[in-house]
């Protein structure tokens, strides 16, 4: 699994664009629905923009966590600069790092921590960084894709009902395609 952050163009950081229109806001919840239009296609992109932004998606386990630093990764803030995370100069070396944090994980058998170190690899990024393994159920995020299209095809899909929960369906879809047609004029 690779985790992924927003990093400058000029520090070795790859261009995505996302755009981003909320819907709706709960006040109840304090959460809001958001229509996001992808211009590139970066992996987690979603997540790390919103991430970013300071509004991570709710009960997202790797990018709404405290292990990006107390503003769980807002503005980039991750509780320390990216050089230090990805950073083997240190007291010890990333692969005792590395070793320390899996032997502190109790819920491991033996075998598994074992697994694990011999698993790691001085060149990963994600191994010089411990973050909080998320349960299966915490594997579902509340992301739908409304609408895909092709050069000679379209499909919309229905809106989820926990999208619908918060404005009536027929409001939602108007405001939906309002939001698609403004942002295709761009």
């Amino acid at each position: 699994m690779g985790l992924h952050a927003v990093i400058p163009e000029t520090d070795g950081g790859k261009p995505a664009r996302t755009h981003f229109i909320r819907l709706a806001y709960d006040a109840a919840s304090d959460t809001s629905l958001v229509l996001c239009r992808l211009y590139t296609g970066r992996t987690h992109q979603i997540r790390v923009h919103l991430q970013f932004l300071g509004y991570p998606i709710v009960e997202d386990p790797l990018y709404n966590s405290t292990d990006w630093g107390d503003e769980k990764g807002k503005g980039a803030r991750y509780g320390m600069p990216v050089e230090e995370q990805n950073s083997s100069a240190s007291e010890q070396s990333a692969r005792e790092r590395f070793v320390t944090r899996v032997r502190a994980r109790s819920s491991l058998s033996q075998a598994d921590q074992d697994r694990l170190i011999t698993s790691f690899d001085p060149t990963c990024p994600d191994c010089q960084l411990c973050y909080r393994d998320p349960e299966m159920s915490q594997l579902v995020l509340q992301l739908h894709a409304y609408r895909y299209a092709g050069s000679d095809w379209a499909y919309t899909a229905p809106l989820p009902d926990w999208a619908t929960s918060v404005i009536p369906s027929t409001d939602l879809c108007e405001r939906v395609e309002a939001c698609i047609s403004c942002l295709e004029m761009e």
